[in-house]
């Protein structure tokens, strides 16, 4: 309760220094008020806490209309789980957008390198996750889906900080068909400072990432409960990056 107190307290402020309302637009396109979007907010981390009872969410917050009396934001969070969640840095997506992704070679849980240049000439999506994240898990099955529907013509790679004993574990338990990379904390925590999870980037063939998302945006079902999307967003980028 106090949390949800501090955080419309901060909207409130925010709306109030400026003369006007404060409202949100979700990834549905549907507007929301700073009441319902705190809501909604505390609700994702109520969910993520099952995790890990130590979760932070940045707010990032994009002026999308503005007139008189309101302004309208378009928003995403970063979510940061586990020891240190309040102070860790943030991977910051437009340090990569439109570059070529920094990428060295990986060896596979099947015993194959990968690096940049093996991933050139078609697209790639790269999810990063851990084995115990929660929404990471979640997105998988639809991750499959786009697995089993572009096949070949993409490459689709996963990348986590845990190791392969972990990992392999963890794949008994789970169906997750993309090619996996284990171990590759240097990468994650050190080369690209990511602390949230799941991010997905999106190479074109030429191996620059030209688009970067975190984990496929959740809905509220007609339970009002959070569930995950259907990731069209994900077919819609690959299909894209395909016609490029």
């Amino acid at each position: 309760m106090r949390q949800l107190f501090i955080c419309l307290l901060f909207f409130a402020c925010y709306s109030i220094s400026f003369g006007q309302k404060s409202y949100f637009k979700t990834n549905e396109g549907t507007i929301i008020d700073s009441v319902t979007y705190v809501k909604l907010r505390n609700s994702k981390i109520e969910k993520l806490k099952t995790i890990d009872k130590q979760v932070a969410i940045q707010d990032n917050l994009k002026e999308n209309y503005r007139n008189s009396d309101s302004i309208i934001f378009t928003y995403h969070w970063d979510i940061r789980i586990g020891a240190g969640s309040e102070n860790s840095k943030s991977f910051h997506p437009d340090k990569y957008l439109r570059k070529e992704l920094p990428f060295p070679i990986h060896q596979t849980l099947n015993g194959d390198n990968v690096d940049i240049s093996s991933l050139k000439g078609k697209p790639t999506l790269i999810n990063f996750w851990f084995t115990s994240c929660a929404p990471c898990i979640d997105e998988m099955p639809i991750l499959n889906r786009l697995k089993d529907k572009y096949g070949d013509s993409v490459n689709f790679i996963a990348i986590t900080f845990d190791s392969k004993e972990k990992v392999s574990k963890f794949l008994k338990k789970y169906n997750y068909a993309f090619n996996q990379i284990a171990g590759a904390k240097q990468y994650i925590q050190k080369d690209l400072e990511m602390r949230s999870f799941p991010v997905n980037i999106f190479l074109d063939k030429n191996g620059v990432a030209q688009f970067i998302q975190n984990g496929i945006p959740y809905q509220l079902n007609e339970k009002k409960k959070l569930v995950i999307g259907d990731g069209k967003e994900f077919d819609q980028q690959i299909d894209t990056l395909l016609k490029m």
